[in-house]
């Protein structure tokens, strides 16, 4: 019975992640800039410091150039901070694309949910339903690293 629910939710994980589809990066470029604007200064009363702003803006100056490759919360869309967008997911989706190991996914898993938390998303959510989904797909999309000599 429990590789039954492994696997559902191994798959359902995996379709979610595929299907995931967001038009945020799609707008005009001072549009982006200046909601990004907005969203840092809404971040900066949750706490976030200047490492998170600048990872931010990183990531959204390479998703202002590269659109389709920002997919957003592949899950739920429940923590969207401005309509469109979930900043800690712009940052992680970078950090994905970016990543050279498995090590750089699962660092990038927990640091998106620790910024979920900062957020105040609830506890069993962020660590029992997505860090747990996320380092899975992140084993999965690790096979890529490995070196075959």
């Amino acid at each position: 019975m429990i590789y039954i629910f492994i696997i559902i939710f191994l798959v359902s994980i995996w379709i979610l992640n595929k299907t995931s589809k967001n038009y945020f990066f799609y707008q005009d470029e001072s549009v982006i800039r200046e909601k990004i604007e907005f969203v840092i200064l809404i971040w900066k009363d949750f706490g976030f410091d200047s490492y998170d702003e600048m990872k931010l803006r990183i990531a959204s100056n390479y998703f202002i150039k590269n659109p389709k490759e920002y997919n957003g919360t592949s899950v739920v869309n429940d923590f969207w901070l401005i309509k469109g967008l979930e900043p800690e997911s712009v940052i992680h989706d970078y950090d994905y694309i970016t990543a050279k190991s498995l090590k750089d996914l699962l660092k990038s898993n927990k640091q998106y949910c620790k910024r979920l938390r900062k957020r105040n998303a609830q506890w069993l959510y962020v660590w029992g339903f997505i860090y747990c989904g996320l380092n899975t797909v992140s084993l999965f999309k690790s096979i890529k690293y490995i070196k075959y000599d």
